[in-house]
């Protein structure tokens, strides 16, 4: 049977002979030596010098301070915001109450009516004496 697979050279190494396993093996090292050296920086950081734990204590303290005034600008927002609120619920109440006051004051209007009344002509019957004679 032959064997049609496009990849079939896919398992076999790319290199120069025994150059190229050479440089391999050399680039290998390489990454070693430099993630060893990388690890031994970072522990030793910490107390290779006074100079360093000085800026390292500068850094901190400044971003300390970039957060302390983060947290102020943020509490002075919410305290606007809070402060904003409250002058609407304010002004609503005052509404609330001046309409209040104003049902209470509201005249009252009562209408009573009276059963018709028959009006008497008096004018006739009445008798006029004259004293001036």
């Amino acid at each position: 049977m032959i064997n049609l697979s496009p990849f079939r050279y896919a398992s076999t190494k790319v290199g120069f002979g025994t150059a190229g396993q050479s440089a391999a093996n050399a680039a290998t090292d390489n990454t070693a030596k430099i993630s060893s050296a990388m690890a031994t920086s970072v522990s030793g950081a910490s107390s290779s010098s006074p100079f360093e734990s000085a800026a390292q204590d500068k850094i901190s303290g400044a971003a300390t301070l970039a957060a302390n005034a983060a947290m102020a600008r943020v509490n002075a927002q919410r305290k606007a915001k809070s402060n904003e609120l409250l002058k609407q619920i304010d002004a609503a109440q005052a509404k609330v109450d001046q309409a209040r006051i104003a049902a209470k004051l509201k005249a009252k209007y009562y209408v009573y009516t009276l059963p018709p009344v028959v009006l008497v002509d008096t004018s006739a019957s009445e008798t006029t004496t004259d004293t001036t004679a």
